[in-house]
């Protein structure tokens, strides 16, 4: 008897932690996702207007943060339109073919890097302005421009590898 209370007990937490998981995925989903694509967008053109003036764009840090702001649109774009996409379809936007999900693959993890790399280029970059190592050399556009394309260059050849290996048998996500 005591142990028919015992199963019943489990199967009464099992439900409540389905639920809770399907209340916090139906919060995302439905809330969460949709609000950071608006508000995350809205952000970053209002940082993007303010960077881009002529009081700030003399300065490389700022110039970074600019290239920083584009990305970020770009990623919350691209991560959060997955999730808006769900509410109108059934299937994911993953799903549709293997190249829109390589594709789709490729460019997030690609913005990922670029934005986390733009942040270690602007702790290099104002350290050697602090040090006053490169203060009177060349100007912070070219500087800016240099070393923003080699990251691109540099980025997306390394995850060029997401068109070899997604839609194979080994791998499943596409």
């Amino acid at each position: 008897m005591n142990n028919s209370f015992s199963f019943n007990n489990d199967d009464v937490q099992q439900t409540e932690q389905t639920l809770s998981s399907f209340d916090l995925r139906f919060f995302l989903v439905r809330i969460f996702y949709p609000c950071l694509l608006v508000w995350g967008t809205i952000g970053n053109a209002l940082c993007l207007r303010v960077l881009l003036s002529k009081k700030f764009l003399k300065n490389s840090t700022c110039q970074y943060l600019a290239v920083l702001a584009v990305i970020d649109i770009l990623f919350i774009v691209m991560r959060s339109s997955k999730h808006v996409y769900k509410l109108f379809r059934s299937t994911p936007i993953f799903n549709t073919s293997k190249w829109i999900c390589r594709i789709l693959t490729f460019f997030s993890s690609a913005l990922a890097h670029m934005a986390s790399w733009i942040l270690v280029i602007v702790s290099i970059d104002r350290y050697l302005i602090v040090t006053s190592r490169y203060r009177r050399h060349s100007s912070s556009v070219n500087r800016v421009f240099c070393s923003t394309s080699i990251l691109i260059a540099v980025v997306l050849l390394c995850n060029l590898y997401y068109f070899f290996i997604l839609g194979k048998k080994i791998f499943t996500f596409c």
